[in-house]
This record gives C-alpha cells, sequence and structure tokens, in this order.
C-alpha cells in the first residue's frame, strides 16, 4: 500500500537544547491542541524535524540522546500513529528509537539504510499504540462506519509502512 501525499504536511522543528534536555514537555503543549480537538484532516500529517544534528552522518535512531528523547516522548504521547506522517517515516523512526534491539548498515554508496530489528518487539511497540490511535479515530469520525473503514485503512497503512503484512 503506497501512502498518499496529504494536503498539508505539518512540520514541526525540535530544538537541540530540547533533544539535549530530554525535555519533551515543549513538544507535548504544542500538540495539546490537536490532542484535544483531534480530526481527520490531522491524520498521517504531521513531521518533526530535530535541529543542530545535519553535519551527523549516523541516522537520527542512532543519536543516543535523540533515542532518549524519542522513548521518553514516546512514553507520554504514544500518538505518533495518529499523527505521524507515514511518508515522512515518522512513525518508524520512532518506533527505531524506542527499539533495544535493532542493528542497520548503510552500503558505501549507497542512500538505503537496511534495518534489522527484533519483530516481536516492534509488534509489541505496535500493539500498545492501538488503543490510542483509536480513541483519536473516534474523537475524529462521528459516523462509524466511516471510522471503522479509516482505522482499517490507518492499520493497513501503518503495516504497510514497516513492511509487516496484513489480512483482515
Amino acid at each position: 500500500m503506497t501512502p498518499t501525499v496529504p494536503d498539508t504536511l505539518r512540520i514541526y522543528n525540535v530544538p537541540q537544547q530540547e533533544i539535549l534536555d530530554c525535555n519533551v514537555f515543549p513538544f507535548i503543549e504544542r500538540m495539546s491542541p490537536f490532542v484535544l480537538n483531534p480530526k481527520a484532516e490531522y491524520v498521517d500529517t504531521f513531521a518533526v524535524l530535530v535541529d543542530g544534528y545535519n553535519d551527523i552522518d549516523d541516522e537520527i535512531y542512532a543519536i543516543p540522546e535523540i533515542r532518549a528523547y524519542w522513548q521518553k516522548l514516546d512514553a507520554h504521547w504514544p500518538y505518533i500513529f495518529f499523527f505521524g506522517s507515514v511518508l515522512a517515516e515518522m512513525p518508524q523512526m520512532v518506533a527505531w528509537c524506542c527499539h533495544n534491539n535493532i542493528s542497520s548498515y548503510k552500503r558505501p554508496g549507497h542512500m538505503a539504510t537496511f534495518i534489522d530489528y527484533d519483530k516481536p518487539e516492534l509488534l509489541h511497540w505496535i500493539n500498545r499504540h492501538w488503543p490510542c490511535m483509536n480513541a483519536l479515530y473516534q474523537l475524529a469520525y462521528e459516523d462509524p462506519m466511516q471510522r471503522e473503514w479509516a482505522i482499517l485503512e490507518r492499520t493497513k497503512q501503518i503495516f504497510a509502512a514497516f513492511n509487516i503484512d496484513f489480512s483482515p
């Protein structure tokens, strides 16, 4: 399933000092209006950039302070499946930052990074996020049929982002 490009991509920049301080609360505060009043148009439209790491060749999920930041944020703000842009690899990046058993490598001269991870750990992490995603869908969609269809489509999209087979 190929993700569609949203009409709007909302990009949030996290300053490097918030990463270094592991201060997730400014992000949570900035996102609270969206969490308190979720709308269908917010699904899959948020991307987060981190400042101050452009000169580092490592992948985001390989930088210890970024991993610590996302692990703390994930513990306090479990809404990445509702808001996070799959096209911008937000759910994937958060997952890789939160995983303990992950390794990656990049072949010299190639753009692609190959990630090796513990599938049960990933499935446990994904499963932990469903209730929060579904709760926001309950608020964002009044029509039950439309809501169920939207949840199914988003579920397929999330599974495809992680290369996991999905068949309802």
